[in-house]
């Protein structure tokens, strides 16, 4: 026996009732149930196509037929029926078909190399099939025959078998029912009507289900390939065509193309497809490694009812019921909800359609309700899973066949031939969702089993935080999101004569949030989980990186060529693009209850995001970005006071986004920013108000940063300005240019009635930058006008004119393998500042400066010597200072004023604190002392790095013009001046390395210097008490005359100095001149009264201390001739009896000097006599300490400065 094919019994039963007016048939059949083998089936038509078996049966047809020639039946035949009464009856039937059900099984042959068996069942349950034309009233037929098929149920199930272990890997069940009758149209017109009907459908889908269709599919095309059914299709054509005939049927040929205004029905029936209970489920199974504390979690998409309906000849509706996506444990049922679940209840499509021969217009509408969306914190891990195994598949797909990529091409070709004729003109959309609510659940704490897990990996655990403000309880951490609606309208129009046109706005509905603590907990694991998939994902992505090339290779971004190149044609063409964004007022809370009363609100009233095109004749077509965002607010405040404790209000920001090629550039992107008035508000009465809302919402364990990772060496610095360097030699430089405007900056701070109330006001502030393609950029910043103004006990005024800043920078790009840093210059321009502080309503301080500029910038070294230098210069026109001899103390008084204020704020706060630990039964769970010791341990594993020596080249000058310090005896209102005016002042010092020394120098001149204890006129309308005009201050300080004390001429000084980094033995050159004679005018009367000023300042000082000050380094005494007895002689000290003595103490110094020349150092002489003028060891000072006073004093200070510069400059800069 070659195959064996058992066909079941098969019962039938036909009725032909023929009258004079209708021909009735009816006819029943019921057939058992069919079990078929592919493989036998294949066997059986293997063996009918051969040879012999086809020779066969063409000697039984001949045979036969000469048969029949020689038996011919004799006698008188029918009479004929006339045509017109054959062509009046009518035609009545009724067929009814039972399969009571059919099995086919097939599967593949062994493969030797994957030792792998596929195999597919395919099972057909209970079908009845029945079809009439019988009218209810039996009179004439139905113009439509009636079809009704009814399949209870269908399975097709895939498995596979590997060293004789069978495991499934597809399943699909479905069980329908179809009717096809007649029905009436919106026009009264009978049309057919088609309603297809399922009452379950469910498809289990596994990484190997698209493998195993691919196996059988294969097997077999090879199983058919050699069986020749031709012949037996030839026959079925010629079969066809007789009936047609018999029948007078026509053969449609091509349908005519209607007119061109008609327009052509879409529908010429009325179509219902009914999906009830469909769900379509991916099975992760074991194709991917998981964690052995992770349970798999599948992929279910289920829809309760589908109903896709036509009642229209052009029309169509779409309802969708409970559309659910979730991600389901392999331990609970796909048909109970899962923690991860997104859920629509209802969704409704309306389709619209008209066509005419060249035309085509399309409309859609839908509408959805509230979204429900339920995650977990944890919603990041199997998501992943899900995307390996699917990724997973996909690749065994691609290792399966390439046959998909054949089909996709002969699918796009046939696409383009149905477009090719027909033009779209309209399309238009309207969609309306009904927005979202999201729920996040954290991990509970009754899960010991990971929580141990994540313990022993190090890995953060669910929080409740120090006052139990992540959760109250063993149910973990939760919030309540709620997303608003979107409402989506959608135009197209393309007449044909001009360029299509493109609208389109989306509208966010107004919504409104408030956040509870519990949500930090849920980020910070969400957070975890991220960190965790990204852990798990980069070591493979290396692994196989590794493998493809060899080594790692550098991170590269979208090449300069393709940014350049883009063209905003490609996407949407010649079409006019309008598209908007408008988002409704959104308002959003975070709230510390029920720890503690204190909340922060921020809202915005809308935002509107627009994208148009910009056609121009010179430079094309491209797009342009703009957005409005109005009503910008957001406070913190306590909900038992009717103050806020800061609050934040803009009105306006207007963003705008083009090409720079309209703008005049030749290419790159142009970004402008307007910002309105923004007012900002601080009330530091309340600041433990902002500390609590921190303190809740971001406790310290949390916002303390981890430590960073200090580089061991400089050759760590060293290789990774090389890596930047590699990076930027292969990323493009794209060219843009942004600008940022803001009309007003207005910053209030209640500080209470302590100190008063501070304003801030920064007018017109512009900032903007550019960016070249030859990595050059550049920075510019201006202000108009910098006001800084208070009210209260602190009281004054700092007002700033015409700020602006200028920075560039630029990266310069070799062959060269040796990195270099960039090249940089700052530029700050002030035209004036005046500043005046007062406290306790009494002025203390004013100061006027006047055009400052500085300019910074580095050269790089091509020479021997490779280091860089460093250049800075600092020239101001005038600075005036005037004070009193009791600012200091009221300095001081301000100072601990505000430390005052700190300490009170420190410990309301405290309080604030330990009013919420009493009102919770949760006391803290940080031990204060543990964090003390863990702090002191941090404290003192960081060991100092050691001062190296200077790399960089610094160079530093300073010039000013004019100078003039005062000092009032007590108030501004005195008619005596102390005062110190300088005329072009100059400094200069450089410090480099040269041969492993430091070489440093210092060059110092001063034009004229004056001191002198001057009278000053009163004004002639006295303000009121403590208010005191900086203008009335300034002019009488400038126009006082008289009482000089010391007036030196042009002095010039030089000082330069060797040593060695680690040594104190100091190697120097001196130098010093006098262009002129000093004039001296000091007396007895002067002397006290200075005294009398230090002793005032001394007074107040110590008193505000509570301690008496150390005696000061420089001591002014005076002292009587020996020769002059009496009472009355001392008291004539002007005529040149009493001898003036300083007195300067220098502590003892670490540093030996030894000169390298004999210093030089001129004593200076006095105008009235001349060589006649005694040195200055007569007045108790050595000029052989001057170098060394100048190495202590001022260059040891400016090492300090310039080391710390050049640790900055290696750190932000590299050093070549």
């Amino acid at each position: 026996m070659i195959s064996e094919l058992v066909i079941p019994p098969i019962n039938g039963r036909l009725l032909l009732d023929v009258d004079a007016t209708q021909k009735d048939v009816s006819f029943q059949s019921t057939i058992e149930h069919i079990d078929l083998d592919a493989a036998a089936v294949h066997a059986v038509l293997a063996t009918l196509n051969r040879r012999e078996i086809t020779e066969l049966a063409s000697s039984i047809q001949f045979e036969s037929a000469r048969l029949i020639s020689q038996f011919k039946p004799t006698g008188r035949t029918a009479a004929p029926v006339p045509v017109s009464t054959l062509a009046s009856q009518s035609f009545v039937f009724d067929a009814s078909v039972v399969l009571v059900g059919l099995g086919i099984h097939n599967k593949t042959t062994k493969d030797l190399k994957k030792n792998v068996v596929s195999q597919v069942h395919f099972e057909l349950g209970h079908v009845h099939v029945r079809g009439n034309n019988r009218a209810m009233n039996a009179g004439q037929p139905l113009h439509f025959p009636e079809l009704f098929v009814y399949l209870r149920g269908l399975r097709m199930g895939f498995t596979r078998t590997t060293k004789d272990q069978e495991r499934p890997c597809g399943d699909f069940s479905l069980g329908l029912t179809l009717q096809a009758t007649s029905k009436p149209n919106d026009r009264q017109e009978l049309v057919r009507a088609y309603q297809l009907r399922s009452s379950q459908c469910e498809t289990i889908i596994y990484t190997e289900t698209a493998v195993a269709i691919i196996d059988l599919l294969d097997d077999l095309r090879e199983s058919f390939k050699d069986i020749d059914l031709s012949n037996e299709v030839k026959g079925l054509q010629k079969l066809r065509r007789a009936t047609m005939a018999d029948t007078g049927a026509i053969v449609p040929t091509k349908t005519p193309e209607s007119d061109e205004g008609q327009p052509i029905a879409l529908f010429s029936a009325m179509c219902s497809l009914e999906l009830e209970g469909l769900r379509v489920v991916w099975r992760v199974g074991d194709s991917i490694p998981l964690s052995p504390r992770r349970e798999a979690e599948d992929l279910v998409l289920s829809f309760t009812n589908i109903n896709l309906s036509t009642r229209r000849d052009n029309a169509a509706k779409l309802v969708i019921q409970d559309f659910q996506l979730q991600m389901v444990p392999t331990s609970q049922l796909p048909t109970d909800r899962s923690l991860n679940s997104a859920l629509l209840p209802k969704v409704v499509f309306n389709v619209a359609y008209m066509s005419t021969a060249t035309e085509r217009r399309f409309a859609f509408q839908a509408a959805g309700k509230q979204l429900d969306l339920r995650l977990t914190s944890q919603f990041i891990l199997p998501a992943s899973n899900l995307r390996l195994s699917i990724a997973s598949a996909l690749n065994d797909i691609r290792a399966a066949t390439n046959a998909a990529s054949v089909s996709q091409a002969q699918v796009g070709s046939q696409t383009q031939d149905w477009l090719k004729h027909k033009r779209l003109t309209s399309l238009h959309i309207d969609a309306d969702f009904a927005g979202a609510v999201v729920y996040v659940q954290g991990r509970t704490m009754a899960d010991p089993q990971s929580l141990a897990s994540d313990l022993l990996q190090g890995k953060r655990v669910p929080q409740h935080g120090r006052y139990g403000q992540f959760g109250h309880d063993n149910t973990g951490s939760n919030t309540t999101l709620r997303a608003p609606g979107v409402a989506l309208k959608v135009e197209y129009k393309d007449p044909g004569i001009t360029n299509p046109s493109l609208n389109a706005e989306i509208k966010v509905d107004a919504s409104s949030n408030i956040l509870f603590p519990t949500v930090v907990s849920l980020v910070l694991e969400i957070s975890s989980s991220v960190k965790e998939i990204v852990g798990e994902l980069v070591p493979q992505a290396q692994t196989e990186e590794r493998r493809l090339s060899g080594r790692p290779s550098a991170p590269r971004l979208m090449s300069q060529e393709k940014l350049q190149a883009a063209d905003p044609k490609a996407i949407f063409g010649n079409c006019t693009v309008n598209l908007g964004l408008r988002i409704c007022r959104q308002d959003f809370s975070l709230s510390c209850q029920p720890i503690a009363r204190v909340a922060a609100k921020a809202q915005i009233e809308q935002i509107y995001v627009t994208v148009n095109t910009v056609r121009s004749k010179e430079h094309g077509q491209s797009f342009a970005l703009s957005g409005a965002f109005n009503g910008l607010q957001a406070s913190v405040q306590h909900v038992y006071s009717r103050e806020s404790s800061g609050s934040l209000e803009v009105q306006s920001i207007a963003v705008s986004l083009m090409n720079s090629k309209h703008l005049g550039a030749p290419k790159g992107i142009s970004v402008i920013t307007q910002i309105s008035p923004t007012k900002i508000y601080v009330n530091v009465k309340q600041l433990q108000d902002f500390l609590l809302f921190r303190e809740i919402w971001v406790p310290a364990d949390i916002r303390k940063p981890a430590p960073a990772p200090v580089p061991s060496s400089s050759s760590d610095s060293q290789a990774y300005v090389v890596r930047r360097y590699q990076q930027i030699a292969a990323t493009g430089a794209f060219p843009w240019n942004a600008t940022l405007s803001v009309a007003k900056l207005d910053i209030q701070v209640d500080l209470g009635q302590s100190l008063g109330k501070t304003g801030l006001v920064v007018s017109e502030l512009w900032v903007s930058s550019k960016k070249s393609s030859n990595w050059e950029q550049n920075l510019c910043l201006s202000i108009s006008q910098i006001g800084l103004d208070s009210t209260g006990r602190m009281s004054g005024f700092v007002n700033a004119h015409g700020v602006a800043v200028r920075t560039t920078i630029r990266w310069p790009i070799t062959e060269t393998t040796k990195a270099q840093t960039p090249l940089i210059q700052a530029t700050i321009g002030l035209e004036s500042v005046q500043i005046k502080a007062a406290f306790e309503f009494q002025a203390f301080a004013i100061l006027n400066m006047s055009n400052l500029r500085f300019l910074m910038y580095n050269v790089r070294n091509d020479g021997k010597d490779q280091s860089d230098r460093l250049v800075g210069v600092v020239d101001i026109n005038a600075l005036q200072a005037f004070c009193t001899t009791t600012s200091a103390s009221q300095a001081l008084a301000l100072y601990q004023a505000f430390e005052r204020l700190i300490q009170e704020k420190q410990t309301a706060y405290q309080a604030s604190l330990k009013e919420m630990e009493q009102f919770l039964r949760r006391r803290s769970t940080i031990n204060p002392q543990v964090l003390k010791m863990a702090n002191t341990q941090a404290a003192n594993s960081e060991n100092p790095l050691p001062k190296g020596s200077l790399r960089l080249h610094t160079k530093v000058m300073v010039s000013i013009d004019n100078v003039s310090l005062g000092i009032f005896p007590s108030t501004f209102f005195d008619t005596q001046l102390f005062k110190v005016e300088a005329l072009d002042a100059s400094a200069q010092f450089a410090v480099a390395l040269h041969n492993s020394k430091l070489h440093s120098t210092l060059s110092l001149a001063l034009g004229q210097l004056q001191v002198a204890l001057s009278g000053v006129a009163k004004p002639e309308a006295r303000r009121a008490f403590g208010e005191v005009s900086l203008e009335d201050v300034i002019a009488s300080a400038s126009h006082s005359r008289g009482g000089i004390i010391l007036k030196v001429p042009k002095v010039v000084a030089r000082m330069q100095t060797w040593q060695f980094p680690t040594s104190n033995e100091i190697e120097y050159v001196f130098k010093s001149a006098f262009q002129g004679k000093v004039d001296v005018g000091w007396n007895y009367s002067r002397i006290a009264f200075l005294r009398g000023m230090w002793n005032s300042h001394v007074r107040a000082l110590a008193t505000r201390l509570g301690k008496p000050l150390p005696q000061s380094a420089l001591q002014i005494t005076t002292a009587l001739d020996e020769d002059r007895e009496g009472e009355g002689q001392g008291r004539d000290a002007s005529r040149g009896g009493e001898k003036i003595r300083a007195v300067v103490k220098v502590p003892q110094s670490k540093y030996q000097y030894t000169p390298l020349e004999l210093p030089v150092i001129e004593t200076p002489q006095l105008r009235d006599m001349g060589e006649a003028t005694p040195p200055l060891e007569w007045i108790g000072l050595h000029r052989e300490r001057l170098p060394n006073l100048t190495h202590q004093i001022v260059i040891v200070s400016l090492l300090e400065v310039a080391r710390e510069v050049d640790d900055a400059y290696s750190r932000i800069l590299g050093s070549s």
